[in-house]
């Protein structure tokens, strides 16, 4: 069934045209943790013969706002994530 589903056919057809273009790799990047369980991780090792360690980095520039901005997502979770999600934060 996976021919039916959207988002198998829209990464076949990314990779058709990285292949089109003699790209070596396709990064997806990794999963949402490094669980073994996470689904996200799950989905993109089915396209994977091989992973390689990756990293994200990021500058903090105004540390003040920053810190607002993650009291106001800690009031908004009640997971025990120790890492701060700005995109899953309602403004």
């Amino acid at each position: 069934m996976r021919k039916y589903n959207a988002n198998y056919y829209m990464l076949d057809q990314i990779f058709n045209v990285a292949k089109k273009n003699r790209k070596k790799y396709f990064i997806l990047g990794g999963g949402r943790t490094n669980s073994g369980n996470d689904s996200l991780l799950k989905f993109k090792l089915k396209f994977a013969n091989f992973t390689k360690p990756f990293y994200i980095g990021g500058k903090i520039y105004n540390r003040d706002i920053y810190n607002k901005y993650i009291k106001l997502w800690e009031g908004q979770t009640d997971k025990d994530v120790n890492y701060f999600l700005k995109y899953r934060l309602e403004v």
